[in-house]
């Protein structure tokens, strides 16, 4: 016989199923289920916290354009990233930016980067040149000529052959040197800096089959340049030694040690400060990127970790983030060397989004896309066509690459349509349109303006641009009084035509934006007189 505890509990699970119950096995009796109202509504799940990123690529002098990009950034209620990376320059703003975490220490850093930059006076502030680099820029144009008299036409024989009769053991002096110079011109010119201008090419515009064979002129600059490239024969060991054993062509500039000062950067700061920080760096002998964080401590690329390295000095890793290669010598972090972060990564917003869980970035790029028309490529020689494919295309496309990558990750990418100056130029006028070119463009961007309102930043900074020129064609001492010099009435009428844009959008113009049609734009030397238009 069933036991009669089994009995009545099976009846009683029957009894909870018929009310509409559901019986716990094993458990205390089921209640019966209630009736069926209204749902309750579900509580909102919590929306993730959100991290703000402010990536700075590299961009050596064209800094400026980044700092006044984050002066109005800086301006913005609520703007104090948690996260920052840089790459080259880019880690000197971030490192010096990320010792605070509140915005108005923020601020204040941004501020003290801004006076640091205005304060430069000359591009030697940034890049000091090393003894053989300057040599070689300063040879280079005779070396040209030289190279250009050995390769004209077959019917320059009969000058060469008269020169030679007359210069006798000259002219063999002059063939060993073009010879070595020709053998040691790629290795020299790689320790240029890539998007350098500082060898003037003099390309002849009159083609060789239209020149007079035997002018009194032709004879006297060929002389001259014969005469002048032996002059030079001392120096040459000077160039091909530093060229095969300096490992670079400048050296940093003090600007670089300034940002070493405890005053503007403290190591200790910014790893106290709670801002996840990293600043990319390449080692040589691995060719890994690699990023160091605000506790000197190196990681890959995803992020992770390098148990087996130790922690780097900071500035030191600052220094190698900025070490661009041939520009200036690789940094040693450990057993490595290590170079400019951008020879991997120019703009560093994928670790910053997808390993640091930033949701909202700012990406500040200082260089414009696209290179300036260069035309005639039909009788430039192998190196000039390396230099404009290898380090001027390529570098191009490798940085619309990251952009691109950027605005996909959801970034808000500030960046340049005009070039101001490039990344070798400290110039104080152009420092200074730069950094206003920067806070009009981060502006126009942020606030999603309309192309009239791009249109107008433009046009405001190409006619500074345009008056700056005209000042330094007027007032610049250093020019050939020969040349011709803008009168001051054409002046006054750039200043009058500035007026009527600032004019335009008033409520929106950087700090002292009123005065700038008032006075003279900044320049590396004095101007004795004073406006007369005001």
């Amino acid at each position: 016989m069933t036991g009669a505890p089994d009995l009545t509990t099976s009846l009683r699970h029957r009894l909870i199923r018929l009310l509409g119950g559901e019986p716990v096995p094993g458990g205390p009796a089921a209640v019966p289920r209630p009736e069926a109202g209204p749902a309750e509504p579900a509580e909102p799940a919590p929306q993730p916290e959100e991290v703000l990123g402010l990536v700075v690529s590299g961009g050596g002098a064209r800094s400026s354009f980044q700092i006044g990009a984050l002066t109005y950034l800086y301006e913005q209620d609520g703007f104090a990233p948690q996260v920052m990376t840089g790459t080259s320059a880019g880690s000197i703003l971030t490192a010096v930016i990320a010792q605070y975490p509140d915005q108005a220490g923020q601020r204040e850093a941004v501020a003290d980067l801004r006076r640091l930059w205005l304060g430069m006076r000359s591009s030697s502030d940034l890049f000091e040149e090393l003894p053989w680099f300057t040599k070689l820029r300063e040879h280079m144009p005779t070396w040209r000529k030289v190279m250009a008299l050995r390769h004209r036409p077959s019917n320059r024989t009969a000058l060469t052959t008269n020169l030679a009769s007359v210069l006798q053991g000259r002219i063999k002096a002059v063939e060993r040197l073009t010879a070595r110079q020709s053998e040691h011109h790629e290795e020299a010119t790689r320790h240029a800096p890539a998007e350098a201008s500082l060898v003037t090419v003099d390309h002849d515009q009159t083609p060789p089959e239209h020149m007079p064979l035997w002018s009194s002129g032709n004879v006297l600059d060929t002389l001259a340049t014969i005469w002048e490239a032996g002059r030079t024969s001392t120096d040459v060991q000077t160039i091909l030694t530093g060229a095969q054993t300096e490992r670079a062509a400048f050296r940093p500039g003090p600007l670089v040690d300034r940002v070493s000062d405890p005053q503007l950067f403290d190591a200790t700061l910014l790893a106290a400060s709670g801002v996840r920080f990293r600043a990319a760096v390449v080692a040589l002998e691995s060719g890994e990127l690699r990023y160091v964080d605000e506790l000197g401590r190196l990681r890959d690329r995803t992020d992770a970790l390098l148990p087996e390295e130790d922690p780097v000095d900071l500035i030191e890793a600052i220094r190698a983030s900025c070490a661009i290669p041939a520009v200036f010598a690789p940094v040693r972090l450990n057993d490595q060397h290590y170079v400019d972060g951008g020879a991997r990564e120019s703009l560093p917003v994928e670790i910053a989004v997808s390993a640091l869980g930033v949701t909202r970035c700012f990406a500040v790029v200082a260089s414009p896309a696209g290179l300036p028309w260069d035309g005639g490529y039909a009788d430039k020689d192998m190196l000039e066509i390396v230099m404009r494919s290898g380090f001027g295309i390529m570098t191009d496309e490798i940085q619309l690459d990251e952009i691109r990558r950027a605005e996909s990750a959801g970034a808000m990418v500030i960046q340049p349509e005009l070039d101001i100056h490039d990344l070798l130029t400290v110039e104080p006028g152009l420092v200074s349109i730069a950094m206003d070119y920067g806070y009009l463009r981060a502006r126009d961007v942020y606030s999603d303006a309309s192309a009239d309102v791009h249109e107008h930043t433009r046009n405001v900074i190409n006619l500074r641009r345009l008056i700056w020129t005209t000042e330094d064609e007027m007032f610049n001492p250093a020019r050939d009084p020969a040349l011709v010099r803008p009168p001051m009435s054409e002046l006054v009428e750039l200043k009058f035509r500035l007026r009527e844009l600032l004019e335009e959008h008033p409520a929106t113009l950087p700090p002292g934006a009123a005065s700038w049609w008032r006075t003279w734009e900044r320049h590396g030397y004095p101007i004795g007189e004073e406006p007369d238009w005001v």
